[in-house]
């Protein structure tokens, strides 16, 4: 934890989840959690009452498709699978898809509290003139909120590094999905403070 100019800066980093707490989650959420949950990792930054922004596990995974409606991805191979089932088996095999978005594509950019102050329209350039200063780094963390090899078919991985100086901070949080011979997906969220 750090306070600088008002501003509260909190990271916690702890251990996977264990099992209480990933069947306390899966009951939650509604679907099956990813291979590692880092369900008690998280970033805070707040402004004394008046803002505050959080990254979590829980909220991330809470924003996953649950219903499949936004199109369901698949393995490269699955065409050739399916083909091969329906050639042993017949008609005995159907189609299985799962009733959720089983790559852990997410659209979250945080938790907010409070927001007195305007998010900075997507169009807006970060100032990298003042990033690119070689000002001394106070604080400096990086961590997983929760990854899966998806079936050893590449990787999802929701992570956040955070990095702030005298004057100015920036959080990085980045959903990469790279499923094998069929897509690459990044989501960045960058959330810039000028103290």
């Amino acid at each position: 934890t750090l306070t600088l100019h008002n501003f509260r800066i909190t990271t916690t980093k702890l251990p996977i989840c264990n099992s209480p707490e990933i069947e306390s989650m899966t009951k939650s959420l509604g679907i099956t959690l990813p291979e590692m949950i880092f369900g008690n990792n998280d970033v805070r930054v707040e402004r004394e009452v008046i803002w505050g922004i959080r990254f979590c596990a829980q909220d991330a995974l809470d924003l996953v498709d649950k219903t499949g409606a936004n199109g369901m991805l698949k393995v490269a191979y699955s065409e050739s699978w399916q083909r091969q089932r329906e050639n042993v088996h017949g008609a005995r095999i159907k189609e299985y898809v799962r009733p959720f978005d089983w790559s852990y594509t997410t659209s979250y950019r945080g938790t907010g509290k409070k927001y007195e102050f305007l998010p900075e329209p997507p169009s807006t350039t970060l100032p990298t003139s003042l990033l690119l200063l070689p000002d001394p780094i106070l604080l400096f963390d990086e961590l997983v909120l929760y990854e899966d090899e998806l079936a050893d078919n590449g990787i999802s991985l929701y992570s956040i590094k955070l990095r702030v100086m005298p004057h100015r901070m920036l959080i990085l949080a980045r959903f990469f999905l790279r499923l094998d011979n069929v897509l690459f997906r990044v989501r960045d969220t960058r959330v810039y403070i000028d103290f």
